[in-house]
């Protein structure tokens, strides 16, 4: 918009001037009346887009990103036996295995020990996040990606075209000249500044816009980042319970389906068409000052009129400040006659007077400058005067080292390009090694993570049921001797529940201590059977 309006105050300018003078007015008026053809077809393509797509993506868009933003994922659990000495954190799986497997205890146990299996099965419980539903939502924001970008792309490259073709032919026989104007001028652009400011249009894009940068940082999270090494899913689309159930996956799914089975092109382009044959008056007065222009340039340089045309408007601009100058002047002593005739204020005076004196100083000044500058250009001159006959041997061998040297350019020029292809080849190769590289640490920090995680809450499901094998043996205690707190308190639903809890946890306990009772029982009576038998 700045150059347009850049040209047209220009061209404003240029008319004011030539209005002012009669014999320019009168050619440009003859120009404008001559016969001859005077065509202008302008050809734009404008680009109508749908609102249904955009206003469908704009809708579910949210309820996806609150499905990327839940990261759900799946706890494995996988157990192995290992040996007792590798074990690290037997949960209530090894236990109840160990009491299935009694062939893992063969060691005897130490007078007043315990009884130490050989091996005892661990469970080990990892985070996945590769679930289908996350697979799913990956091949939803790769399938949005591209239906964005296809559409965008079209919109932007059809719908910023604009030619133009003119055709202007005058004729002119007046004054002992005879003019032929002849102008043919032909433009194609794919950036039609009227398609980038339309409003509704340019909303529209910016809204498509908005959508693909949400899809392109959806894509760079580290739950899609860490999916994006599982395989894609393929139609149909599996409706798991998730799929079915959840708010966010329904409309995340819902958008799949509408976006896979949209088969517009999501827009329309029409050609605007717009021909002015023969011209408006104004049009037509336009390029009327257009030859005129064309003609004088054509005089001005083709007889070298430049420096004595410069020349003639420096005159001119002097004898304008020289006339201002008079007129302040003048001013400055009618000021000066009317305060002593009437003995008013001379403040007017004062402030014409010192107006005068600043222009008197500033022409003073840039007459000093002016006369520094001829004694600086003369001593220049004599200088370069000097050099000349020096500077044309020397441009002679220039040429002709030049010309020498315009093979081997051509060759060096070739063999960079060549060498910046390579560059670029195994510098992209290299780039695509370390994105690579990290989407794979960052996918085993999220796995370190998850495993972590599930290390603590193991460790925490332990404490929790041992401070509830203890917490039931202090209430069995206290019942014991008596001292049972308020038991009212224990049948409301919490606090029985917590106790039912903590009777599970001793039944769990005094169930294993049973088991290891009876193994020494069982020991002590063979023990003393064979005591017996010897006597």
């Amino acid at each position: 918009m700045d150059k347009l309006q850049t040209y047209y105050r220009a061209v404003r300018k240029y008319r004011e001037i030539v209005a002012k003078d009669p014999s320019c007015r009168s050619l440009v008026n003859a120009l404008e009346k001559a016969g001859g053809k005077n065509a202008i077809e302008i050809v734009r393509m404008k680009c109508d887009i749908s609102e249904d797509w955009i206003a469908e993506i704009e809708k579910q868009l949210p309820h996806v990103e609150k499905a990327v933003r839940a990261e759900r994922q799946f706890i494995r659990r996988e157990g192995e036996v290992v040996p007792i000495e590798k074990a690290k954190r037997p949960s209530r799986d090894s236990f109840q295995h160990l009491a299935r497997h009694s062939n893992l205890l063969t060691r005897e146990p130490e007078p007043g020990g315990d009884v130490i299996p050989d091996g005892i099965f661990i469970v080990e419980k990892e985070s996945d996040y590769k679930v289908y539903e996350n697979r799913f939502l990956y091949t939803l924001l790769c399938y949005m990606r591209d239906f964005i970008a296809v559409r965008l792309n079209k919109i932007i490259e059809l719908g910023n075209i604009y030619r133009a073709k003119a055709d202007i032919n005058k004729k002119l026989l007046s004054d002992g000249r005879d003019i032929t104007f002849s102008m043919s001028l032909s433009e194609d652009s794919k950036l039609d500044f009227y398609m980038m400011t339309d409003d509704e249009t340019a909303k529209k894009i910016e809204r498509i816009r908005g959508a693909q940068f949400t899809v392109a940082a959806l894509l760079d999270t580290p739950l899609m980042q860490a999916v994006s090494t599982a395989p894609l899913v393929r139609p149909p689309v599996t409706r798991t319970n998730v799929l079915k159930t959840n708010v966010d996956f329904k409309a995340a799914l819902a958008l799949y389906e509408y976006l896979t089975a949209y088969e517009g092109d999501g827009f329309t382009v029409r050609e605007l068409r717009r021909t002015l044959d023969p011209l408006p008056a104004a049009a037509a007065g336009d390029f009327a000052e257009t030859a005129a222009l064309a003609l004088f340039l054509t005089y001005e340089h083709g007889n070298d009129l430049t420096a004595r045309l410069e020349a003639g408007y420096a005159a001119e601009e002097e004898a304008e400040k020289a006339k201002a100058r008079a007129e302040l002047a003048k001013r400055v002593a009618q000021l000066r006659r009317r305060i002593k005739e009437s003995g008013g204020s001379a403040d007017e005076y004062m402030l014409a007077l010192e107006e005068y004196n600043r222009t008197l100083e500033s022409d003073s000044a840039a007459l000093a400058r002016v006369k520094e500058e001829m004694g600086t250009l003369r001593t220049e001159n004599d200088r370069l005067s000097a050099k000349l006959a020096d500077s044309d041997a020397r441009a002679e061998r220039a040429e002709s080292d030049y010309r020498a040297q315009l093979t081997e350019t051509a060759r060096v020029r070739a063999d960079g390009q060549k060498a910046l292809t390579d560059l670029k080849s195994s510098l992209i190769a290299e780039c695509d090694g370390k994105i690579a590289e990290t989407r794979r640490a960052a996918a085993e920090q999220v796995n370190a993570a998850a495993k972590r995680e599930g290390e603590i809450k193991s460790a925490y499901d332990a404490l929790i049921e041992q401070k509830r094998v203890l917490s039931a043996r202090v209430r069995a205690l206290l019942h014991e001797r008596g001292a049972d707190t308020d038991e009212e308190t224990l049948t409301e639903k919490e606090n029985f529940d917590e106790l039912e809890r903590e009777y599970l946890a001793f039944y769990d306990l005094f169930d294993k201590q049973w088991k290891k009772t009876k193994i020494r029982i069982r020991k002590d009576v063979l023990r003393n059977r064979g005591k017996n038998d010897k006597q």
